[in-house]
């Protein structure tokens, strides 16, 4: 019944009136409609921009986190080479002095250098490369002294070499799995030994310092408050403003195991829900991340969703306001048409 006398009504009116209600419905859904389309490619543009600038920074910061810890464990171990081979110098003199036999000399050496630990099981070692590239025995070494290892593709690099930074592959007989190391070599020439000083690479976070990082990583900031962080693929926090320790079991407040799903993927876009660290409350974050696989390290860069849509709500308004004014203006029109 009701709606026989609505459309009773309608029948009744004017065809002026008709006119007038047929062009404003159009208007308010064209209006409605074109500003909702607007609202959305804006705001998905926005997203994109805020999504390449998160990439491309991240691209950019583990480009310059690889060279930085690279420099730093370089530095590192050519420190460390450069002081053993001053030791070894010492004992040379003092062989050279006859204040010590040669015998003597290099069997001090070898209990001093073995006692060295470089990182948690790194150490140091010494070649004898007096007859290379034939033989290349190993005059100290904790797990194969003796051995003559001229096989070895990256012995006969260092041979040539003498002086330098070298990475390899290396597993040693105790050892289940080949695994990679770095290692910076210095020649001694009176007794033609090439000294080594190596870590594994997955330990270099022991060797890195990472106060280094903070001159560059800080700094960096997106929309009002995101910030850059690294941890590694076990969930350790490397550097990050807020975090420390072991996040890898972290969740947001939704129980999504976002720090997991970062560990697995190792490369990606990932939004989570977090409380802020200001305020408590939860909000959604949009993070680009990158594996650095020489370091098992993985590099993000994050930002707040509602920080990113800031600017929608200027746009919003304006997009009401300019409905709005469409409509003043467009309703006394459409009223003379009518007529």
């Amino acid at each position: 019944m009701k709606k026989r006398k609505i459309f009773q009504m309608i029948r009744d009116l004017k065809i002026r009136t008709k006119l007038l209600l047929v062009y404003a419905v159009l208007l308010v859904i064209t209006v409605t409609f074109g500003s909702l389309a607007v609202y959305l490619v804006v705001r998905g543009n926005i997203r994109q921009s805020m999504e390449n600038e998160l990439v491309n920074t991240t691209e950019a910061l583990r480009n310059m986190v690889r060279a930085a810890a690279t420099t730093a464990v370089k530095t590192h171990l050519r420190g460390i080479a450069e002081e053993r081979l001053h030791d070894i110098e010492h004992m040379y003199l003092l062989v050279e002095e006859e204040k010590l036999t040669k015998a003597e000399a290099r069997m001090r050496i070898s209990k001093m250098l073995l006692a060295d630990v470089i990182g948690k099981t790194g150490y140091i070692f010494v070649w004898d490369v007096s007859r290379a590239p034939e033989s290349i025995p190993l005059v100290v070494h904790p797990y194969i002294q003796g051995e003559d290892v001229a096989y070895v593709d990256f012995v006969q690099k260092a041979a040539r070499l003498k002086n330098g930074y070298i990475e390899y592959d290396w597993k040693n007989p105790h050892e289940i799995d080949t695994r990679k190391k770095s290692m910076y070599i210095a020649y001694f020439e009176p007794w033609d030994w090439v000294l080594a000083a190596a870590s594994y690479r997955e330990e270099f976070l022991d060797l890195v310092d990472i106060d280094d990082f903070q001159d560059f990583i800080a700094p960096m900031k997106f929309a009002e408050s995101g910030y850059s962080f690294i941890f590694d693929i076990r969930g350790n926090s490397v550097f990050h403003p807020f975090a420390s320790g072991n996040v890898y079991d972290a969740n947001d407040v939704n129980g999504h195991y976002f720090v997991r799903e970062m560990c697995e993927k190792r490369n990606g876009i990932i939004t989570y829900s977090l409380q802020s660290p200001d305020d408590g409350i939860p909000r959604r974050k949009l993070t680009a991340y990158r594996y650095i696989p020489e370091y098992e390290w993985i590099v993000a860069s994050s930002s707040y969703l509602d920080e990113i849509y800031a600017p929608l709500k200027k746009l919003g308004f304006i997009i009401f306001m300019t409905a709005l004014l469409s409509m003043v203006i467009m309703l006394p029109l459409m009223l003379w048409v009518s007529s």
